[in-house]
């Protein structure tokens, strides 16, 4: 019922506008009709009053020719009654105009008209009471002319009320045909204050009080464009936006649970760049640690970027992570020509059309600041920011909650001698990188270190020399890794290092980077002396070196073992071990 897609006060406008012409068009009928009808009353009259004239003449003409003479103002009287008898033929012939529905009617008046002025008329002009004998004949002419005048005028009375008959039948129709549609204009109304107003608001009602109880999916069918079809989308939209928000404060707590009962530091940052990728349907996630002490951003741990990527992220434009960082703000980065901050050449080569900055800081320490990438469009929209900068809050707590917990581990798994992690914890984390690796689908490698010539060291310069050398390659370790790479002390003289989301390219530069900084290696010895020293490496990438911890260090081990047997000092790659140095 859109009447015409009319705004409510125009519907019931409508109908009012109706109403008061069908009661105007109802008045102006019958006011017409009694005119009307008046009218041909009138004719009627005339027509009676005729015959009575008619009557009246006949009886002065009489009188008149027994008296030999006109009586006393009789003449006067002839004379009135004649000129008056015209005047009312005169107003039938108009009143026939008028009123007369049929051509039978018209020519009834006519003839009536004609006979008068033809017949009758002459006979009273020509009457001469005192001529006996011609005033007798014409008078007898006169009286036998009387009834078929009569006649023709009692046909003009006939027709009249015949005429009057159907003329208040015709008025009864109308009225009734008014009346019908006015019932019919209130009907509409009736239905309309119900199903347009009544209806529509009643479930207005229903749906905000459902809306009131919870059930935050209810919505109102928006039927018509007038004020309440526009109240019923406004209470959908404001509906669908209390439901969404509702939804994100659900997705939050449900994050939030999860990621502040992870206990490991690297799970939880997978799962905290995991989530924020579905929170927003962006494509990657990249989180950058602060380093305070040095005043840079020096760990980068990245997902659904490529290897290509990961290996320049440090080339990045980082004046927005610092102004996010500096200044606690959430910046957006795309090639619009409002926006400040422009796509660098390496994100525009890896097909990101857009990406967030968001600051990473929880209560009053600021850990660093975490990216989102789309690949899809260029630009996050007002309500996606708004719940990232929640969410970027809520792990930047977890982050710290868990770093904390980590360090309050770190004495159980840490290397007294070395300040590295012990083989404990090694093969712990070892076994987690192959699920995360496996799950996510990149690579990670595993390099085998192992101190040339060093059961020479301690039988030549005595043990305590042998742990300066181990203590220095713990410092060389830990000063050449990112804080996310993970390095142990396998037992021994050997180390072991994990390095997330690195290939074999990325590896083996690595791997030489750590070897030459340990040839340049100086250790003073107790005496005042100073030893160089140089490490053996192997290298082996998963998944093509192997899928299982065994299998991973034991073909790390083959590629170590060809590095000694080949010259010491030196890097060697598991895939580039020919099968006969293995047999």
């Amino acid at each position: 019922m859109n009447w015409l897609n009319r705004t409510l006060t125009g519907k019931f406008t409508f109908l009012l506008a109706g109403f008061l012409a069908l009661q105007a068009l109802q008045l102006g009928v019958g006011i017409y009709g009694i005119l009307h009808v008046g009218e041909e009353g009138a004719a009627v009259s005339k027509a009676a009053r005729q015959r009575m004239r008619t009557y009246q003449l006949l009886y002065l003409a009489h009188e008149a020719l027994e008296s030999r003479s006109w009586p006393s103002e009789g003449r006067k009287i002839m004379d009135d009654v004649l000129a008056d008898y015209d005047t009312e033929s005169d107003r039938l012939d108009a009143q026939a105009g008028k009123l007369a529905k049929y051509e039978k009617f018209r020519e009834a008046v006519t003839v009536a008209h004609t006979y008068w002025d033809g017949e009758l008329k002459p006979l009273l002009l020509a009457f001469d009471p005192s001529n006996l004998q011609a005033g007798a004949v014409s008078l007898a002419k006169f009286e036998a002319l009387v009834p078929g005048h009569i006649r023709h005028l009692e046909e003009v009375v006939r027709l009249i009320e015949q005429g009057i008959i159907e003329d208040t039948r015709d008025l009864a129709k109308f009225q009734a045909f008014i009346l019908g549609l006015t019932l019919i204009l209130g009907v509409a109304g009736f239905a309309m204050a119900r199903f347009v107003v009544t209806r529509p608001l009643r479930r207005l009602i229903e749906a905000t009080n459902a809306m009131a109880a919870g059930a935050y999916d209810k919505r109102v069918p928006a039927i018509s464009r007038d004020e309440i079809g526009e109240l019923a989308k406004t209470f959908n939209h404001m509906a669908a936006a209390v439901s969404e928000k509702t939804t994100r404060i659900a997705v939050l707590n449900e994050i939030a649970v999860r990621i502040t009962s992870m206990q490991s530091l690297r799970d939880l940052m997978d799962e905290i760049m995991r989530r924020g990728i579905l929170l927003t349907g962006a494509q990657a996630a990249c989180i950058a640690f602060y380093n305070q002490m040095d005043r840079r951003f020096d760990e980068w741990i990245t997902q659904g970027l490529s290897n290509q990527f990961m290996k320049n992220i440090k080339s990045m434009s980082i004046d927005m992570a610092v102004k996010t960082f500096e200044f606690g703000l959430s910046i957006q980065c795309n090639d619009r020509p409002e926006t400040e901050h422009k796509l660098d050449r390496l994100s525009q080569e890896e097909g990101i059309k857009s990406l967030i900055c968001l600051p990473l800081t929880s209560h009053a320490n600021r850990l660093g600041v975490i990216y989102f990438f789309r690949k899809d469009r260029d630009h996050f929209l007002p309500d996606e920011t708004e719940i990232l900068v929640t969410f970027a809050h809520l792990a930047a707590g977890a982050i710290e909650n868990a770093r904390l917990q980590e360090k309050t581990l770190n004495l159980a798994v840490t290397d007294n001698l070395t300040g590295l992690r012990n083989r404990r914890y090694f093969d712990q984390r070892l076994s987690e990188e192959i699920h995360h690796a496996t799950r996510l689908g990149t690579p990670f490698s595993l390099l085998m270190l192992d101190i040339d010539d060093f059961k020479l060291i301690n039988d030549t310069h005595g043990h305590v020399a042998g742990d300066r050398v181990l203590q220095a390659m713990g410092r060389v370790l830990s000063g050449q890794l990112w804080q996310v790479d993970i390095a142990a002390r396998y037992g021994g003289e050997e180390f072991a290092v994990i390095l997330p989301q690195t290939d074999f390219d990325a590896a083996k530069s690595v791997a030489e980077r750590v070897r030459k900084s340990i040839s340049k290696l100086s250790v003073p010895l107790p005496d005042g002396d100073k030893l160089g020293v140089t490490v053996s490496i192997g290298v082996a990438c998963y998944p093509r070196c192997g899928d299982t911890v065994e299998s991973l260090v034991e073909h790390a081990d083959q590629a170590l073992y060809t590095a000694k047997r080949e010259g010491k000092n030196r890097v060697c790659l598991y895939r580039q071990i020919p099968k006969s140095r293995l047999e």
